[in-house]
């Protein structure tokens, strides 16, 4: 018997509604984007693009590198200053310490590049790729100004101004805002403040060398990703590089933020110097490089959910789980979601078999989605070394307790190495096709979703201070 054609509907295209569309094409099936706003564009800033969605977007055809401008993470460093007075050289007035995300993955053995990507590169790159007339599958239709106020889980949405359209496949990828949670569970779950708020800019890496007054900043090289804090830890500055090092993203975070906006707000240059004035003047010269006006964004995330699907409405990316910025794997775990979808959605011979596929999904997608929502909410640290010991603290037993909340595995990581291997070494594709497989056989497909933990490596693997004591 042949496989069949869906015909689907990806609602929202930012980067997780265009990978879902990228993977659904790729597998033969008709898609079309419906988008809210005007223009099919990204907003926003940079975006870290970790081992676990790098490679799972090359097997989607998108080498962030290539097509998405990515540098790659070398270095990462915190530095924490006890007086804001000028420092010939960072950390001389308080400390530093290396950071574990450029040493986490070689430790915990997981091939592929941890990428650091603008994100409208990577939106400009997967858009490129689903509306091509080349590539696998028919190109992907975009309706724009096209907003959903309506979800039925039977396959249909309605749209802003009445029209109602109807698909084998709804894909809901409208973000944290988006209700189409509400007829999958019975009820709204509200959107949750962290009162974290952080104001984000992008300035030329040339600019910034080019400038005595800001030069300094670089000195860690290119691909470093650094974090400034201040002396009581309040605020803090974030950078890494984007668009091949030629640019270099920041958020100036703060505690408590205004969350009185979940959607942002535009602040001026000012509000911006206001925020870094607690940091050494190096970093109120870069805010003055800014751009006028700005935008704070507010960090919120959402408890999580049960399931993700119902009949023919499925949920991905931040409308599924949205969650803090800590562990840099919310567009990660956006990609994963598309990339198991079009596997699940592969070989369909009949339309009945949606449902059940959907329930694989879930099977697949839910307790590793919630898992990192923990992860990213968590204030778990370990113990800075002493004495030149590098060795990871093991993971708390708070820890532990929530994460085995949400998994059934015998087997628990141990510390931030085995935790990351977990986190980095995930395979969408051979979780999904092997499960795939299995239910095809008639076997219970148990949970498949967690690869093997390998034992620590004496390395020193931190989470920074100021993350588990402020996010």
């Amino acid at each position: 018997m042949p496989y069949i054609q869906l015909n689907v509907i990806v609602a929202g295209g930012g980067i997780a509604g265009l990978t879902a569309a990228l993977a659904l094409r790729r597998q033969g099936h008709a898609v079309t984007v419906v988008e809210s706003s005007a223009w099919l564009r990204e907003a926003g800033l940079a975006v870290t693009v970790p081992p676990n969605a790098t490679r799972t977007l090359i097997e989607l055809g998108v080498d962030p590198k290539r097509d998405a401008k990515a540098a790659t993470l070398r270095t990462s460093q915190e530095y924490h200053f006890l007086s804001k007075d000028e420092s010939p050289k960072f950390g001389e007035n308080g400390d530093s310490r290396p950071l574990p995300w450029a040493s986490r993955a070689a430790a915990s053995n997981v091939q592929g590049l941890f990428s650091l990507t603008h994100r409208v590169d990577l939106h400009n790159a997967l858009k490129d790729k689903c509306i091509s007339s080349t590539g696998p599958g028919k190109p992907v239709e975009v309706l724009l100004s096209s907003r959903v106020i309506g979800w039925d889980p039977a396959g249909s949405i309605k749209l802003h101004g009445g029209k109602e359209m109807h698909a084998d496949l709804i894909v809901a990828a409208d973000g944290i805002h988006s209700l189409a949670h509400e007829p999958i569970l019975g009820h709204r779950v509200p959107v949750i403040p962290s009162g974290v708020s952080t104001i984000r800019f992008l300035l030329k890496t040339e600019d910034i060398l080019n400038d005595p007054a800001t030069a300094s900043v670089m000195d860690d090289g290119p691909g470093s990703f650094t974090f400034y804090v201040n002396a009581d830890r309040s605020t803090y500055l974030l950078r890494y590089p984007c668009h091949n090092d030629e640019m270099q993203n920041f958020g100036a975070y703060t505690v408590p933020g205004n969350n009185k906006n979940l959607a942002g707000e535009k602040v001026s240059r000012a509000d911006l110097v206001k925020r870094l004035s607690t940091l050494p003047p190096v970093f109120q010269a870069l805010g003055q490089k800014a751009d006028e006006y700005v935008w704070d964004w507010k960090i919120a995330d959402r408890e999580p959910i049960p399931t993700y699907h119902k009949d023919r409405l499925v949920l991905v990316g931040d409308a599924a789980h949205p969650m803090y910025p800590r562990q840099g794997q919310g567009a990660a775990q956006s990609i994963e979601d598309a990339a198991t979808l079009g596997i699940l959605m592969s070989q369909l011979e009949d339309k009945a078999d949606i449902a059940k596929r959907l329930e694989l999904y879930d099977e697949l997608r839910v307790k590793r989605t919630s898992i990192v929502q923990q992860l990213s909410r968590s204030r778990e640290g370990v113990r800075q070394p002493q004495g030149g010991d590098d060795v990871a603290e093991p993971l708390s037993e708070e820890f532990l307790a929530a994460f085995r909340k949400f998994s059934s595995s015998a087997t628990d990581p141990v510390d931030y190495i085995q935790l990351s291997h977990w986190m980095w070494a995930h395979d969408p594709k051979q979780q999904a096709e092997t499960l795939l497989a299995r239910s095809k056989q008639h076997t219970s497909p148990g949970e498949f979703n967690r690869p093997e933990l390998r034992p620590s490596a004496p390395m020193h693997a931190e989470v920074p201070t100021l993350l588990r004591t402020s996010l």
